[in-house]
């Protein structure tokens, strides 16, 4: 009775937990073909209109993916993006008061951040577990029928895993062959043998799933029950990295092989050895391998650990992605991430996470040495993620999907109910081991949230700070160099040197002169022939399509614009000669006469003169540019983007989502803004698409006959072809945060020490973008805060 009452757990918390939770549910909630932590808070952002370490930018509702509710519809590797989704539509009531509690309320959004890094942490604490209990649980099989000691043992799972990080520099592309195979036989093989065990000693196991035996395991004894329960969290592992691999394949394929395949495996497998526990109760410490049959037993050892290699691989590539999208997110110090493979965006190495990593792993494996003890540490870091993604699952369930407020509190309430039964039984194992999963998430977040801070405290520095190129520069008198137009400061009346070539000046704004060029100009009075301000934004999607990727827009003076290039939180930035070949051409694009013609027209709010639209040239459903950029122009009213947040809320409302609670300018929304910042254009999204669909239309190739001729921007199509074949530059800040003299001495301590450290050590903007090293140049800013 005592081993048949234990089972029920384990059949229906795999059922409940990872059958109905993320097989069901979960996999619905995928973020354009990606899963995980980070695509449940991509798919509230979104949502909610919420943007980590900034504002959202009205241009990025255009994006196609961006609705919550919407599945991308493009084929991979296709150059093709799909139709654009309309703003979402808010059902009044309760998900309509979420939505705007979510979108005004400064402390809900670091609370809903704050859920998002802990998760990603505990995840992050499981890269150390997960390879740890996998390898050295295979290789106990080899003590049970052999002498080794557990000296030994330990030995060769240490070896195990010191080759598994050290070849993880040469990609995953060969052994990656090796996963279908080996899962494949390793859930054949548990499953014959948990079929062997079961018709050989009980076949009338099969009532150990009965429900009523949970009635006598709760009254066999509470207390005893309640410490058992921690038990039944090892039976669960893998399901969150089930959720969590959902981009490198589907939610059909996932579904259907846990379905038809895994989940009958996993339950004859437990059944079968609960079987030979009735058989052998002195076999229940050890019953997996005791219940091997021995003829097939040292093969059972092969396919065990190499199926515990691969499985500490997929730990280890999902590390790697995480700290990945959160170095996109801003959330996580900048570390170096290489691309091992080209043609596959996931195959990706982290040097630095990967070695630390592995000595974590081996400090774990030399303090508590077996399976068991690793299992007591591991269970509380598994179940708090469960916990933490049952809470963001169920809050896209309300903000996204807009389900009933009683559905959602239906899925909510018995999931974090039997979750937290779990947790609260792996909470008493706190001193034999699970102290570490919470010792190595409390130093992770600590890491984060500092990080987090001073990026904060960056942003407001630089939003106090800020410098407009009308109330910086000013027109000399006389003639400029050649073509450029001549220039001299607004203060000192200094006039301007130039610099042969392109400047690209890179800034984190979407307004006003970059930190780094407003440090330069009183210090070296020059520009380049054309300036570039380039802003590198990161939006809550897994990736922006090629076609959507740039904006450009023309600020007053000749030669000036500003580019925002957005990347999805699973793209890497990679500003090589190809891209500035690609922004170049924009640029020569964008300075046609038929685009200026047609932002002009719509700056002006006068429709599209030619109704030219990008649906003409692509196949499919496009917005014109004409509609695009006069959405974008719109933006300096603050109401503008209001019907993504709440159709009901009133202007100041939406003023308060979009402005922020302190009534601050957001960048690039208000109108005096853009006075002060002299942009005669709008944005304009990719000029090349727009004039390739112009010269569908017209049936005709691009010329004077067919589009009227415009001087100044033919003379500044010149300037900057004339500047391209002079070289580019790449201009970064290297900010450093220095505490104020009235400051705290805790605030200093955080800012000089933690995160001065922190910037001391990560990898340079000038790295994390791929720039080349011999045309880059980073100037140190220091920064009172």
């Amino acid at each position: 009775m005592e081993t048949l009452v234990h089972r029920p757990y384990i059949f229906w918390y795999l059922t409940i937990i990872v059958l109905i939770k993320y097989v069901t549910f979960a996999l619905r909630a995928d973020d354009n073909g990606e899963g995980g932590t980070f695509a449940l808070y991509a798919i509230i952002s979104r949502a909610c209109n919420l943007r980590s370490g900034g504002a959202t930018h009205t241009s990025d509702f255009e994006l196609s993916g961006y609705d919550p509710l919407a599945s991308a519809t493009a084929p991979q590797g296709s150059d093709v993006a799909p139709a654009p989704n309309a703003n979402v539509k808010v059902r009044s009531g309760a998900n309509a008061r979420v939505k705007r509690a979510l979108a005004t309320s400064s402390f809900l959004q670091v609370l809903l951040l704050s859920i998002t890094l802990s998760a990603v942490c505990l995840i992050l604490s499981d890269g150390v577990l997960t390879p740890a209990i996998s390898v050295v649980s295979a290789a106990q099989g080899i003590q049970y029928q052999s002498n080794i000691s557990n000296d030994a043992v330990v030995g060769i799972s240490i070896g195990i895993i010191v080759i598994i990080f050290s070849v993880q520099q040469f990609g995953t592309k060969k052994i990656s062959y090796l996963f279908a195979p080996v899962t494949t036989i390793w859930f054949l093989a548990i499953a014959a043998v948990g079929l062997y065990n079961i018709f050989k000693f009980r076949p009338a196991v099969f009532a150990a799933i009965s429900p009523h035996y949970l009635y006598y395991y709760w009254k066999a004894g509470a207390h005893e029950a309640w410490v058992k329960l921690g038990g039944v969290t090892l039976a669960l592992t893998g399901a969150e990295a089930l959720f969590a691999d959902l981009g490198h394949f589907n939610a059909p394929a996932i579904r259907t092989s846990f379905i038809a395949f895994v989940y009958p495996s996993l339950v004859c497998a437990y059944l079968g050895q609960t079987a030979f526990i009735i058989h052998d109760r002195s076999a229940a410490p050890t019953a997996f391998w005791s219940s091997v049959p021995k003829p097939i037993y040292w093969p059972m050892v092969v396919i065990a650990t190499l199926a515990a290699i691969l499985a500490s691989q997929a730990m280890i590539t999902g590390c790697f992605s995480i700290v990945q999208q959160a170095v996109a997110l801003n959330c996580f110090p900048r570390v170096t991430i290489r691309h091992t493979e080209a043609t596959h965006r996931g195959q990706i190495y982290a040097p630095q996470v990967n070695w630390v990593l592995m000595a974590g792993t081996v400090i774990v494996i030399g303090i508590f040495q077996t399976g068991p003890g690793i299992g007591a540490a591991y269970g509380l870091a598994v179940v708090s993620t469960f916990f933490l993604t049952t809470s963001l699952l169920s809050l896209v369930m309300l903000v996204a999907w807009e389900w009933n407020v009683g559905w959602v509190l239906l899925f909510w309430l018995p999931l974090s109910t039997l979750e937290g039964m779990l947790l609260s039984a792996n909470a008493l194992k706190v001193p034999d081991g699970a102290w570490f999963p919470l010792g190595v998430t409390a130093i992770l977040v600590t890491i984060l949230a500092t990080w987090t801070y001073g990026q904060k405290l960056k942003r407001g520095y630089q939003d106090q700070h800020r410098s407009y190129l009308l109330d910086l520069l000013q027109p000399a008198d006389g003639p400029g160099a050649g073509p450029t137009q001549a220039l001299q400061l607004a203060g000192s009346r200094q006039r301007l040197g130039v610099a042969p070539g392109i400047g690209l000046y890179y800034t984190e704004s979407l307004a006003g002169v970059p930190p780094v060029l407003a440090f330069l100009l009183p210090r070296i009075p020059a520009i380049h022939e054309v300036t570039v301000f380039l802003t590198v934004r990161h939006v809550p999607l897994p990736t922006v399509h090629a076609s959507e990727r740039l904006l450009l827009r023309k600020l007053h003076y000749q030669g000036f614009y500003h580019a925002v290039v957005r990347y999805g939180y699973m793209e890497a930035v990679d500003h090589d000669k190809q891209f500035v070949d690609t922004l170049v051409q924009e640029l020569l694009d964008f300075l046609s006469p038929e685009v200026i013609k047609e932002s002009e027209a719509a700056a002006a709010d006068e429709g599209s003169p030619s109704d030219v639209t990008l649906g003409s040239a692509t196949g499919r459903a496009r917005r014109s540019l004409a509609a695009a950029a006069k959405a974008i122009a719109a933006a300096h009213r603050a109401a503008t983007a209001l019907k993504a947040v709440d159709e009901d809320a009133s202007t100041k409302q939406a003023g308060k989502a979009l402005v922020g609670q302190d009534g601050k300018d957001t960048p690039g929304l208000a109108l005096h803004v853009e006075e002060r910042e002299g942009a005669p254009s709008p944005w304009v999204q990719q000029p090349s698409q727009f004039r390739a669909s112009l010269r569908k239309r017209r049936g005709a190739s691009l010329s004077a006959d067919t589009f009227p001729t415009n001087a100044p921007a033919q003379s500044e199509q010149a300037l900057v072809g004339a500047a391209a074949g002079h070289g580019t530059r790449f201009i970064l800040g290297n900010t450093h945060l220095t505490p104020s003299t009235d400051c705290g001495w805790i605030k200093a301590f955080v800012v000089e020490t933690m995160y001065g450290v922190l910037s001391r050590n990560i990898q340079s903007t000038a790295q994390t973008y791929r720039l080349d090293p011999d045309a880059a140049v980073e100037v140190g800013i220091n920064m009172r805060v």
